[in-house]
């Protein structure tokens, strides 16, 4: 099941408990399992940037969860038969998501709730081809990519180890159980919520909303989120729509579309950057200026930046390249989160691949 190996949803939510409510809007049913894998993106990444994640633009992360759940497989998953999607519990998951409190949907360590793995059934048995390395597909176990011909063939579906078996990662033992120190699978113990004072430095443990996890003490301890002018070493102290000012080392406020900024301080909130004007600009689009600001990043919606040229040294937003098509492996970007430009013995040289290991 996909939602064993999200480690990408791992690493934010080890960082992000925070004080946020749970009254987002109900979601409609996704028409397909692509879009249902893009909803959960989005569900998420909205959510986190309630519960306390600043500083990067909505797009990136977004785009970053999308890499690590594989959606450019989902559809043709579904329409090879590999996985049976329900819209009804792919809604399920959505407002799931949307609904929940940032310490019941943070503290699983990459776990998504049930609705989300629920909503796309594996129908390949043991033995059979996979493409998804989340291993959506797999009835019982993980889409194994170790043969070395498997970025170009796709992989196989093994059956996952059980409770006392042998495993060598996390990803080879079944839902609800870990790889433990002495590799075999374990219990996974239930994360406990900590409030004000609580020792959050043992594993599984996390603090409750509005707090976190304090490292400049030993031992760590879950403390309230900081307010505006208080140190701070990361956006994870500050309160929730804060974000800590990298040159000050304090909590600010982040600035909107149209507000005052300093350029390379990560002040704009969304998807937004500084411009040279100091003041919040929405991120540009296709064919758009896209030219670094002081310092300060400048993301595309739903393109990249093509780099500069002796002769273009305005930088402008361009489409990704297709899948398959000619690409350059100096600069990856340019066949967009969730595709490489393949290099020798990853598939075809030169030309927009998966980036992980699947179908091309």
């Amino acid at each position: 099941m996909f939602t064993r190996r999200l480690t990408m949803v791992a690493v934010l939510s080890a960082a992000l408990l925070s004080g946020c409510g749970s009254d987002s809007p109900a979601s409609t049913a996704p028409a397909s399992a692509l879009a249902m894998c893009q909803g959960v993106g989005t569900a998420f990444v909205a959510k986190v940037s309630a519960c306390g994640m600043v500083g990067l633009p909505l797009s990136i992360l977004e785009a970053l969860l999308a890499l690590e759940l594989d959606c450019q497989s989902f559809q043709e998953a579904q329409a090879a038969g590999r996985v049976a999607f329900d819209p009804a519990t792919a809604k399920a998951c959505l407002d799931t998501i949307n609904g929940s409190t940032c310490s019941a949907l943070f503290t699983e360590s990459g776990f998504l709730p049930a609705p989300c793995f629920n909503a796309v059934a594996p129908r390949v048995a043991a033995g059979g081809a996979c493409y998804n390395r989340l291993g959506i597909e797999c009835v019982a176990g993980f889409c194994d990519f170790t043969a070395t011909t498997a970025c170009t063939t796709g992989g196989t579906c093994v059956t996952s180890a059980t409770l006392g078996q042998n495993c060598t990662s996390p990803m080879r033992c079944a839902p609800g159980l870990i790889c433990g120190a002495t590799n075999f699978c374990e219990t996974r113990p239930t994360t406990i919520i900590l409030a004000a004072g609580g020792n959050c430095g043992a594993l599984y443990t996390a603090c409750a909303d509005g707090l976190f996890c304090d490292s400049s003490v030993t031992p760590r301890l879950c403390a309230a989120r900081k307010i505006v002018g208080a140190a701070c070493t990361s956006s994870n102290n500050c309160a929730a729509s804060l974000r800590c000012d990298p040159v000050t080392s304090l909590c600010a406020t982040q600035a909107r579309v149209g507000e005052a900024c300093v350029p390379a301080r990560l002040a704009c909130a969304g998807e937004a950057y500084c411009s040279a004007a100091n003041t919040c600009v929405a991120s540009p689009g296709l064919g758009e200026v896209c030219t670094p600001v002081a310092g300060e990043m400048v993301f595309c919606q739903d393109s990249w930046c093509l780099p500069s040229t002796p002769s273009a040294v305005t930088r402008r937003c361009a489409p990704y390249a297709a899948p398959g098509a000619a690409c350059s492996t100096s600069n990856q970007l340019q066949c967009g989160f969730g595709y490489n430009c393949n290099a020798v013995g990853a598939g075809p040289a030169g030309t927009c691949g998966r980036a992980y290991c699947g179908a091309p």
